[in-house]
Protein backbone atom coordinates (compact mmCIF):
# COMPACT_ATOMS: atom_id res chain seq x y z
CA UNK A 1 0.00 0.00 0.00
CA UNK A 2 2.41 2.22 0.96
CA UNK A 3 4.56 1.36 -2.11
CA UNK A 4 1.58 1.76 -4.32
CA UNK A 5 1.34 5.61 -2.59
CA UNK A 6 5.01 6.36 -3.18
CA UNK A 7 4.68 5.52 -6.81
CA UNK A 8 1.06 7.51 -6.96
CA UNK A 9 2.92 10.80 -5.69
CA UNK A 10 5.67 10.12 -8.17
CA UNK A 11 3.68 10.33 -11.09
CA UNK A 12 1.39 13.24 -9.92
CA UNK A 13 5.11 15.32 -9.38
CA UNK A 14 6.01 14.19 -12.64
CA UNK A 15 2.99 15.09 -14.04
CA UNK A 16 2.99 18.49 -11.94
CA UNK A 17 6.69 18.90 -13.25
CA UNK A 18 5.54 18.37 -16.92
CA UNK A 19 2.35 21.11 -16.57
CA UNK A 20 4.70 23.56 -15.27
CA UNK A 21 6.95 23.17 -18.28
CA UNK A 22 4.63 23.56 -20.50
CA UNK A 23 2.63 26.67 -19.16
CA UNK A 24 6.55 27.98 -18.93
CA UNK A 25 7.28 27.12 -22.71
CA UNK A 26 3.69 28.65 -23.64
CA UNK A 27 4.23 31.72 -21.35
CA UNK A 28 7.87 32.37 -23.52
CA UNK A 29 6.34 31.78 -26.52
CA UNK A 30 3.52 34.35 -26.10
CA UNK A 31 6.07 36.83 -24.63
CA UNK A 32 8.25 36.15 -27.64
CA UNK A 33 5.19 36.37 -29.89
CA UNK A 34 4.17 40.16 -27.97
CA UNK A 35 8.33 41.26 -28.56
CA UNK A 36 8.26 40.35 -32.28
CA UNK A 37 4.43 41.69 -33.21
CA UNK A 38 5.52 44.87 -31.44
CA UNK A 39 8.66 45.18 -33.30
CA UNK A 40 6.72 44.10 -36.81
CA UNK A 41 4.54 47.37 -35.97
CA UNK A 42 6.75 49.77 -35.55
CA UNK A 43 9.14 49.14 -38.49
CA UNK A 44 5.35 48.77 -40.14
CA UNK A 45 4.59 52.49 -38.96
CA UNK A 46 7.86 53.43 -39.50
CA UNK A 47 7.31 52.60 -43.70
CA UNK A 48 4.31 54.32 -43.30
CA UNK A 49 2.83 51.64 -45.02
CA UNK A 50 -0.95 52.06 -44.58
CA UNK A 51 -0.24 55.57 -46.04
CA UNK A 52 1.40 54.33 -48.95
CA UNK A 53 -2.04 52.00 -49.49
CA UNK A 54 -4.09 54.86 -48.42
CA UNK A 55 -2.73 57.32 -51.24
CA UNK A 56 -2.87 54.54 -54.02
CA UNK A 57 -6.53 53.39 -52.73
CA UNK A 58 -5.52 49.66 -51.87
CA UNK A 59 -6.79 49.93 -48.59
CA UNK A 60 -9.65 48.28 -49.64
CA UNK A 61 -7.99 45.05 -51.68
CA UNK A 62 -7.76 42.41 -48.91
CA UNK A 63 -11.48 44.04 -48.24
CA UNK A 64 -10.76 45.65 -45.45
CA UNK A 65 -8.32 42.92 -43.67
CA UNK A 66 -5.36 44.88 -42.39
CA UNK A 67 -2.06 43.42 -44.03
CA UNK A 68 -0.48 44.34 -40.65
CA UNK A 69 -2.64 41.70 -39.14
CA UNK A 70 -1.75 38.96 -41.89
CA UNK A 71 1.80 39.43 -41.26
CA UNK A 72 1.57 39.22 -37.17
CA UNK A 73 -0.86 35.97 -38.01
CA UNK A 74 1.96 34.49 -39.44
CA UNK A 75 4.53 35.26 -36.98
CA UNK A 76 2.14 34.17 -34.03
CA UNK A 77 1.93 31.09 -36.17
CA UNK A 78 5.00 30.33 -36.62
CA UNK A 79 5.91 31.06 -33.01
CA UNK A 80 3.24 29.02 -31.97
CA UNK A 81 4.11 25.41 -33.64
CA UNK A 82 7.87 26.00 -32.84
CA UNK A 83 6.33 26.17 -29.18
CA UNK A 84 4.34 23.43 -30.01
CA UNK A 85 7.16 21.13 -31.27
CA UNK A 86 9.27 21.99 -28.14
CA UNK A 87 6.25 21.14 -25.76
CA UNK A 88 6.47 17.68 -27.86
CA UNK A 89 9.99 17.00 -26.99
CA UNK A 90 9.39 17.96 -23.89
CA UNK A 91 6.48 15.84 -23.02
CA UNK A 92 7.87 12.67 -25.31
CA UNK A 93 4.75 13.05 -27.80
CA UNK A 94 6.22 11.57 -30.97
CA UNK A 95 3.34 12.37 -32.85
CA UNK A 96 3.00 16.09 -32.00
CA UNK A 97 6.66 17.04 -32.98
CA UNK A 98 6.76 15.19 -36.16
CA UNK A 99 3.41 17.38 -36.83
CA UNK A 100 4.82 20.72 -35.50
CA UNK A 101 8.21 20.18 -37.50
CA UNK A 102 6.44 19.47 -40.50
CA UNK A 103 4.37 21.83 -40.10
CA UNK A 104 7.48 24.17 -40.11
CA UNK A 105 8.88 22.97 -43.20
CA UNK A 106 5.56 23.74 -44.58
CA UNK A 107 5.26 27.32 -43.27
CA UNK A 108 7.78 28.49 -46.11
CA UNK A 109 5.77 27.30 -48.97
CA UNK A 110 2.68 28.78 -46.98
CA UNK A 111 4.26 32.40 -46.80
CA UNK A 112 5.29 31.95 -50.48
CA UNK A 113 1.52 31.39 -51.44
CA UNK A 114 0.28 33.86 -48.97
CA UNK A 115 2.69 36.71 -50.85
CA UNK A 116 1.62 35.64 -53.92
CA UNK A 117 -1.99 36.21 -53.29
CA UNK A 118 -1.51 39.20 -51.58
CA UNK A 119 0.26 40.51 -54.61
CA UNK A 120 -2.80 39.84 -57.06
CA UNK A 121 -4.88 41.27 -54.91
CA UNK A 122 -2.90 44.76 -54.32
CA UNK A 123 -1.98 44.50 -58.69
CA UNK A 124 -5.65 43.39 -59.70
CA UNK A 125 -7.15 46.78 -57.02
CA UNK A 126 -4.54 49.25 -58.67
CA UNK A 127 -5.29 48.41 -62.10
CA UNK A 128 -8.92 47.67 -61.84
CA UNK A 129 -9.01 51.41 -60.30
CA UNK A 130 -6.84 52.88 -62.82
CA UNK A 131 -8.77 51.45 -65.67
CA UNK A 132 -12.24 52.77 -63.58
CA UNK A 133 -10.99 56.43 -63.33
CA UNK A 134 -10.72 56.34 -67.21
CA UNK A 135 -14.54 56.76 -67.67
CA UNK A 136 -15.00 55.39 -71.05
CA UNK A 137 -17.64 53.11 -72.11
CA UNK A 138 -18.33 50.40 -69.65
CA UNK A 139 -14.59 50.96 -67.97
CA UNK A 140 -16.16 50.07 -64.80
CA UNK A 141 -17.05 46.62 -66.27
CA UNK A 142 -13.74 46.22 -67.92
CA UNK A 143 -12.00 47.38 -64.66
CA UNK A 144 -14.02 44.67 -62.62
CA UNK A 145 -13.23 41.93 -65.35
CA UNK A 146 -9.38 42.88 -64.93
CA UNK A 147 -9.45 42.95 -61.58
CA UNK A 148 -10.96 39.37 -61.45
CA UNK A 149 -8.55 38.01 -63.76
CA UNK A 150 -5.19 39.00 -62.19
CA UNK A 151 -6.41 38.06 -58.76
CA UNK A 152 -7.52 34.69 -59.88
CA UNK A 153 -4.36 33.92 -61.75
CA UNK A 154 -2.60 34.71 -58.57
CA UNK A 155 -4.81 32.35 -56.87
CA UNK A 156 -4.16 29.69 -59.77
CA UNK A 157 -0.53 30.42 -58.68
CA UNK A 158 -0.26 30.60 -55.09
CA UNK A 159 -2.90 27.44 -54.40
CA UNK A 160 -0.27 24.49 -55.17
CA UNK A 161 2.42 26.33 -52.21
CA UNK A 162 -0.93 26.93 -50.16
CA UNK A 163 -2.18 23.54 -50.45
CA UNK A 164 0.71 21.46 -52.36
CA UNK A 165 -1.90 18.09 -52.71
CA UNK A 166 -4.66 20.39 -54.46
CA UNK A 167 -4.54 19.81 -58.47
CA UNK A 168 -5.15 23.58 -60.12
CA UNK A 169 -6.75 21.85 -62.98
CA UNK A 170 -10.18 22.49 -62.23
CA UNK A 171 -9.19 26.31 -61.40
CA UNK A 172 -7.63 26.69 -64.70
CA UNK A 173 -10.54 24.70 -66.66
CA UNK A 174 -13.24 27.56 -64.43
CA UNK A 175 -11.37 30.52 -65.14
CA UNK A 176 -11.11 29.90 -69.33
CA UNK A 177 -14.41 29.37 -69.22
CA UNK A 178 -15.16 32.27 -67.14
CA UNK A 179 -12.84 34.40 -69.30
CA UNK A 180 -14.54 33.47 -72.20
CA UNK A 181 -17.73 34.66 -70.85
CA UNK A 182 -16.17 38.00 -69.38
CA UNK A 183 -14.96 38.44 -72.66
CA UNK A 184 -18.07 37.79 -74.77
CA UNK A 185 -19.99 39.91 -72.39
CA UNK A 186 -17.45 42.76 -73.09
CA UNK A 187 -17.25 42.42 -77.09
CA UNK A 188 -21.70 42.22 -76.17
CA UNK A 189 -21.33 45.06 -74.27
CA UNK A 190 -18.67 47.38 -76.47
CA UNK A 191 -20.57 46.74 -79.77
CA UNK A 192 -24.18 47.62 -77.91
CA UNK A 193 -22.50 50.71 -76.80
CA UNK A 194 -20.72 51.74 -80.03
CA UNK A 195 -23.87 50.72 -82.18
CA UNK A 196 -26.18 52.89 -79.59
CA UNK A 197 -23.17 56.00 -79.93
CA UNK A 198 -23.47 55.59 -83.57
CA UNK A 199 -27.29 55.96 -83.44
CA UNK A 200 -27.60 59.26 -81.77
CA UNK A 201 -24.84 60.22 -84.16
CA UNK A 202 -26.87 59.54 -87.06
CA UNK A 203 -30.10 61.17 -85.67
CA UNK A 204 -28.56 64.31 -84.67
CA UNK A 205 -26.86 63.87 -88.19
CA UNK A 206 -30.54 63.42 -89.60
CA UNK A 207 -32.50 66.01 -88.08
CA UNK A 208 -29.28 68.62 -88.53
CA UNK A 209 -29.86 67.96 -92.48
CA UNK A 210 -33.30 66.92 -92.80
CA UNK A 211 -34.39 69.92 -95.23
CA UNK A 212 -31.43 68.55 -97.27
CA UNK A 213 -32.36 65.19 -97.60
CA UNK A 214 -35.95 66.44 -98.17
CA UNK A 215 -34.92 68.78 -101.33
CA UNK A 216 -32.86 65.87 -102.30
CA UNK A 217 -35.96 63.50 -102.63
CA UNK A 218 -38.15 65.90 -104.30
Amino acid sequence: MIFELSNLYSLLFDISIKAAEVVVILLVAWLIDVIIRGLVKKLYMYLKIDSYLREHKLQDALFNISLLDVINKLVSLYIFVLAFAVIGNVLMLDILSTWSINFLNYLPSLVQGIAIMLIGFYLGDYIGDKIRDQNFILSSVLGAAVQFFVIYTSLVIALPAILPAISTRMLENFFVVVSGALALGLAVGIGLGIGLGLQSTFESLAKKHKKAFEDLLK
